[in-house]
Formats: structure tokens, sequence, C-alpha cells
């Protein structure tokens, strides 16, 4: 990826191709004219020096090669910063205050075990780093009480081990990246079905290490839902679980690794279950006047037995802010129908952008998505709503994955763009929703800028549903991240307060390991499973606990 942000260097979610993309951020932030893209050099970022020595470089090197350990500025960058707002403005600050010492690239399991053991012989912290992508400083290279602090990238580690096509599953090496594993799986008829949003630049090992839960979690379930079973290596030994649908012989060891982010070992492989590729995919969209009232008739829905693969809820500021930024201009064709679709809502009251929308994916057979579709539409026609078709579906599924990409063209116009998700029981979730609207809103008046607050229901369970929440505001120059804090912490504190969880599917790493909810009882539980895998703490330091 771009080390100053997302994805493709040469790719760009380019704004000023929407005049109403000006307009909104007009009406809402003052922007009135967009600032040109960020331009520097990755070699203009400062780092501190390495303090890794000879010594270590020389014994890291024998064991995975010369060319697998590095130290140069490239290297060390792109490794110690993650993809979160935090790490983002200090990159384009052109300055990184902490830095991992050097970057390890092993080639086999025996390679993580050589290192995990020189690293506890020599006092040197490992941070394990799959793709990046973390957003809550996962991957900040601190080393705690050891001398120095590597980044051991598992990049090397992403083969396809075995396909078990009776019993649907795989085993397959934690580096392997989305694209890959779904390309590999999809040439046999299969497929895991795990799509975070950061599918295409995350790994397999991430996803295990953080308990990612992918966009249509309702039909595939989350990552703990998907992996039978896994091999981890321990500064105490490895771990290798059993291989079996199912177990009650005491606790589940794999779910104890699962979100355990790098702090216990390193995931090495995993065996998971998965999937034949579905013959379609069907999305379509649903117009209601309040969000409120979407999320209840998605709670009736799915209460009722009816389970599609996603169901997705933006509120109003939400469907408001995506139609600007995410729309070109329309003309011709496009912009008839575009008026023809506006007249339609209004004639049944409904007013454009002031609407929540509902997006509802189907994957199956044609005849499964069907009979899936004919439910769906029964149990809305008894709710105030208007179908918007197939069509914003289709455009959801092919630009699912584009949205971080915007995120840099804000941060090149100076503005505060994050996002945090919770999660909570049902009778909770207006509740919810409020309290951290609300708290967003009074902390970012007391930093005397204006701020936006978009949310989504993303992830949607019998019992419960995620909210995740995007902030956009206008930064403060004399000290964003200052800004930023504050208004993080206002937020925290109100998802504490509500009983919920602090992430849904984000982790802990850094910025929320003082909100986890744990008891102290729990607590302990945790820190002796730290001392009995990891006794000189040399994994991924200061994270999660």
């Amino acid at each position: 990826m771009k080390w100053w942000g997302w994805g493709d260097e040469h790719h760009r979610f380019d704004l000023s191709h929407a005049a109403a993309g000006l307009e909104y951020l007009g009406d809402r932030l003052g922007i009135r004219e967009l600032a040109p893209a960020f331009a520097a050099r990755m070699e203009d970022v400062a780092l501190p020096d390495s303090q890794a020595s000879a010594a270590l470089l020389a014994a890291l090197a024998e064991i995975v090669g010369p060319e697998n350990c590095r130290t140069d500025h490239r290297e060390r960058l792109l490794h110690s910063a993650g993809k979160g707002y935090h790490d983002l403005v200090q990159l384009r600050r052109l300055r990184l205050p902490e830095a991992v010492d050097a970057v390890v690239y092993p080639r086999s399991e025996a390679d993580v075990m050589a290192v995990l053991a020189l690293a506890q012989q020599q006092q040197v912290a490992v941070v394990p780093f799959g793709g990046g992508t973390s957003v809550v400083s996962g991957l900040a290279p601190l080393r705690g009480a050891q001398r120095a602090v590597i980044s051991l990238d598992l990049a090397l580690l992403n083969r396809v081990l075995d396909v078990d096509l009776v019993s649907q599953t795989a085993t397959v090496e934690a580096g392997i990246f989305g694209p890959d594993l779904e390309a590999q799986l999809r040439a046999r008829g299969l497929m895991l079905g795990h799509y975070p949003q950061s599918f295409e630049y995350s790994t397999l090992g991430g996803w295990l290490a953080t308990r990612s839960s992918g966009q249509n979690c309702l039909r595939y379930g989350g990552i703990e839902k998907l992996v039978e079973c896994l091999r981890a290596v321990t500064p105490a030994g490895t771990v290798e679980t059993l291989r079996v649908p199912r177990r009650g012989d005491g606790p589940d060891v794999t779910q104890m690794l699962v979100g355990s982010e790098g702090t216990l070992g390193v995931i090495t492989q995993a065996t998971v279950r998965l999937r034949l590729v579905p013959d379609e995919r069907d999305y379509f969209m649903f117009a209601f006047k309040r969000f409120d009232a979407a999320l209840e008739a998605s709670r009736t829905l799915l209460q009722s037995g009816i389970s599609p693969a996603l169901l997705r809820i933006s509120d109003e500021e939400e469907t408001a802010g995506t139609l600007a930024l995410g729309q070109s201009t329309a003309t011709g064709i496009k912009a008839l129908q575009r008026r023809l679709a506006k007249q339609y809502l209004q004639a049944a009251g409904f007013f454009p952008p002031n609407l929540a929308v509902l997006l509802v994916g189907l994957e199956g057979t044609r005849a499964q998505n069907r009979a899936a579709a004919k439910q769906v539409k029964r149990h809305l026609k008894t709710c105030e709503c208007r179908s918007l078709g197939r069509a914003p579906g289709r455009r959801w599924l092919q630009t699912r994955f584009e949205l971080p990409y915007l995120r840099d063209e804000l941060l090149d116009n100076h503005l505060l763009i994050d996002t945090l998700e919770t999660a909570t029981t049902w009778s909770r979730v207006d509740g919810l929703y409020r309290a951290v609207r609300d708290a967003l809103q009074r902390a970012a008046d007391t930093e005397g800028e204006p701020l936006v607050v978009f949310c989504h229901a993303s992830h949607l369970y019998a019992d419960g549903a995620s909210l995740y929440f995007t902030l956009l505001g206008r930064q403060k120059a004399a000290d964003p991240i200052a800004q930023w804090r504050n208004i993080k912490r206002a937020a925290n504190e109100a998802i504490r307060a509500q009983g919920a969880v602090i992430s849904h599917h984000h982790g802990v790493g850094i910025e929320h390991r003082d909100y986890t909810g744990w008891g102290e009882t729990e607590r302990l539980m945790l820190r002796q499973l730290k001392t009995a895998l990891d006794p000189e703490g040399i994994m991924n330091p200061e994270k999660l606990l």
C-alpha cells in the first residue's frame, strides 16, 4: 500500500468530479475549495535510528537469510505504522517518533520459532505483521522492557497447504492475503466468504489475530466461526489445536488465541471452514424516512427467521453524505434517471437525501435467492419504506472497497476523518446511538471545530447490532492529534457508560485498551495466560492489556 494512505498509490477517489460533494463540504464544514493532493517522498519521513545491534542483525540474518532481514528506511517505515487516523497524520507530518529497528521475513514456521527464541534470549520485542491495516495502533512499535523491537512480517508464509473437499475445509498459512486465498479456493468451486473492508490488503492471520468480522457475517459468520483449528508459535512453545468441527473437552484454546492481537504468539496457519461459491449475488436497497424505523424493520426481519447474507442500514446523515461525496455529476440519461427516482420518492412522502437506507444482500442459488427475496419484500411491505431496486445494490458491491481511498482525499484537505464501532443488544441500540452522537458533538464543540457524524448498522444479529460511526470534521491546526484524542475519548466513555463493547471488529490495540470492560478477574486470567505463553513479555508489548 501507499505509505501515506490506503491502497494502490496510483488509485484515487477524486472528489473534484462531484459538484455535490464540494457543496456538501461547504455547507457542513465550510470547505469551499479542494486542496492539492498530498505529495512527499518516503525518504522525507524522519525515523529514529535503528537500535538493532550488529550481532542481533547477524543472528536474525542467519535464521531467515540476509535478504529477509531488513533495516532500510523503506521497510522500517512501512512496518512502523498502521492505517488509523493517528498513524496517517504522523506520516503526513513526515515524522514517526517510534519505529521498528528491523523487519524480518520468516520463510517457514521453523524460522518463526527460531526468531522468537532469539528475541527472548536477546530481549527483543516482536510485533507480528500481516497486511498493516490496523486502525487502533495495534502495530505501534513499542518495545516495553525490551532493548529493541522488530517487525515479523508473515508475507512469505502464504500457501494453501491442503483443501479437504469432503469436509469443505482448507489449511492455510497465515500470511496469505484475502484476494489470493479466495482466488485459489474459487478454482475449486469453494470460498471462505470473509470480506472485511480491508479485504484486499489484509491477511488470514490478521483476521484471526483481531477477531475480524466480514461484511457478510450474517451468512458466513465472523472469523471466529470460520476457523476450525490453528497453529501458533509462542515463546513458551507451539500450540496446535485439534482439527474437529466442535469439541466439548474443556475451554476452547483456539478461541483464546483468536483476538489475541499478537500479544501471545504468532498464528502461523489455520484450518478454515469453506462454502460452495454462490451461483449468484442479489443486492437491493430500500428507503426509510427514519433510521430507527429501518433498524426496527431489520430487527423483526431477522427475528422472524429470515436470514440474508447482509443487512446494512445507513442513517440520514450518512445517506446524505454518501450521495454527495460518492456520486459523480450526472448528465443525459443518468441525470434523467436520478430526477425520476427523486420524483418517485417525493410522491410517496420520502424526501432525499433526508432518508435512511437499508441494503439487503442475498447469496446462494437462483432459487434460494428468489425465495429469500420474496420473504424479505413480504416482510418490508408491512413497514413504511420504498424499494430503490437493484442498481444501488450493484453499485455497492462494485465499490465496497473504495471508501478508504476517500479518506485520503479528505485528509489532503486537512479534515479529521476517523471511524469507530461498537455493538449492543437491540433494546439498547437507540440509547447507544444517541449517547455516542451526543458525546461526539459535545467534544467537537469543546474543541471549537465543526464535526459531522455518520452512522450505519453494519453487522446485525437476532439479539443485537453493531453501530459504525464515521467522524468528519475540520482539523484543529494547532494540534490535530490532541483534538482527535479528546473526541475519541468522549466516544469511548459514552460507549462504556452504555454497557456496550468498545469494539465489534476493529480490535483493541492501544486506542481501546483502557475501555475493554473486562473485570478484575478477567484481567487476571488474561495476564496469567500472557505470563504462561510469553514469560519475558516480548510479544507486541503494551497492546490489549
